[in-house]
């Protein structure tokens, strides 16, 4: 093998990875230690195929790693906005409720209002209209 490709295997991390083959269990057992390893070794197309390398591999990961990271920010801030709206619309469901109440309130004493209206006048046509069986009396001039 070349020794700048094997230099480059050794600062990788992969001793004497050009003097055996290794495993896919060995593969997986020094693949770096990531939270989301099998998103990332799905992402990396043929990282186990003889025709690519580890070395490409890696570089491969490299480059998916921060679109990862980014991806999972996205979808923690997707998660809190839909809360947030959630939220939002629980609160206007409630002020919603809220106002049919005051309405249903307002229109109860709109009517109660009217009663007491109408029964005010006829009280006051009572007042006013003599007594059955006494004649009604001159008012005197002021």
């Amino acid at each position: 093998m070349n020794d700048d490709f094997t230099a480059l295997l050794l600062k990788s991390g992969v001793a004497g990875a050009a003097k055996r083959k290794k495993s896919r269990e060995d593969d997986m057992r020094d693949w770096p230690k990531t939270r989301n390893r099998h998103r990332l070794a799905a992402a990396v197309k043929n990282w186990a195929n003889a025709t690519t390398s580890r070395v490409e591999a890696l570089a491969r990961l490299r480059q998916v790693a921060p679109l990862e990271r980014q991806r999972i920010q996205l979808t923690m801030t997707i998660v809190n906005l839909r809360a947030a709206i959630e939220g939002r619309e629980n609160q206007i469901r409630r002020l919603e409720l809220l106002v049919e109440e005051r309405c249903a309130t307002i229109d109860r004493l709109k009517y109660a209002n009217e009663r007491l209206g109408l029964e005010n006048h006829l009280l006051m046509a009572m007042l006013v209209a003599p007594a059955p069986g006494e004649a009604a009396a001159p008012e005197a001039p002021r």
